[in-house]
């Protein structure tokens, strides 16, 4: 089996360099990186990694979204999973992935650490789990392999114009065409907690957009029980301080 690695890279010139020496090259390790119109030196260095990396360069910003679905679009990869430009993976981290490839599950999800430290309420035990009971950090797609021909058979991507938890759509339509999930103890992930990043840059618009997206989604799902998810998820972001701050709960 081999994977696909869709990474993408906007004013990362910071962390870009640990985040492909993170990665091991082999044969069967296909690593794709969207230059998605960074401002700073990102694209300069991307150069370097042109011999080991499939790297597409964008004109213009155009979001994470964008920049994923590219990705998946260039893969080829029996597996394709993502990780952010100032993220890397652990030791040993994409051998775990490509191991797990052999279950032949359409979606298997690992742990993963933060800033270089176990976060327990975060992890998640080996199991297979369906939509009624979840393990804790379901939403990330940084930590998940995804069969591609899966992907690729109901045309699954992520909400472009969605600016954060767009990975919770994406992994919630995946629950709509296979309603499981494997998970994995080890590790495979140091995931960096930046200052300034979109996942901490909750406007307005960009709450609202998100509302919208379980809204539509939420009208159009007919598994009840994943219906239920789906309204849990409008209820945490509801009841979430980004959103109180906002819309005026929380001075």
């Amino acid at each position: 089996m081999n994977l696909s690695i869709i990474i993408p890279a906007y004013n990362a010139e910071s962390s870009i360099r640990h985040c492909l020496n993170s990665i091991p090259i082999r044969e069967d390790i296909e690593v794709i990186v969207i230059e998605d119109g960074s401002a700073d030196n990102t694209a300069e260095i991307l150069k370097e990694f042109e011999d080991t990396c499939k790297v597409v360069y964008l004109l213009k910003n155009s979001g994470v979204s964008v920049a994923r679905n590219l990705g998946m679009d260039e893969a080829t990869g029996d597996y394709i999973t993502f990780l952010d430009a100032d993220d890397e993976y652990l030791p040993n981290g994409v051998e775990t992935m490509l191991k797990a490839t052999e279950l032949n599950e359409n979606m298997v999800q690992f742990n993963h650490l933060r800033d270089g430290r176990s976060v327990s309420r975060f992890c998640a035990r080996a199991n297979r789990w369906t939509v009624s009971n979840l393990p804790p950090k379901w939403v990330l797609v940084w930590n998940t392999i995804y069969k591609r021909s899966f992907i690729e058979e109901h045309d699954i991507r992520f909400p472009e114009g969605q600016q954060f938890e767009e990975d919770r759509i994406f992994n919630l339509l995946c629950f709509r065409y296979s309603p499981s999930l494997t998970t994995v103890c080890e590790y495979v992930v140091n995931k960096h907690n930046t200052e300034g990043s979109l996942c901490h840059t909750k406007t307005e618009d960009r709450l609202l957009i998100t509302a919208q997206a379980h809204l539509d989604l939420l009208k159009t799902e007919q598994n009840k029980q994943l219906r239920k998810v789906i309204w849990q998820c409008l209820v945490d972001l509801f009841s979430s301080k980004a959103f109180r701050r906002e819309f005026g709960g929380e001075q």
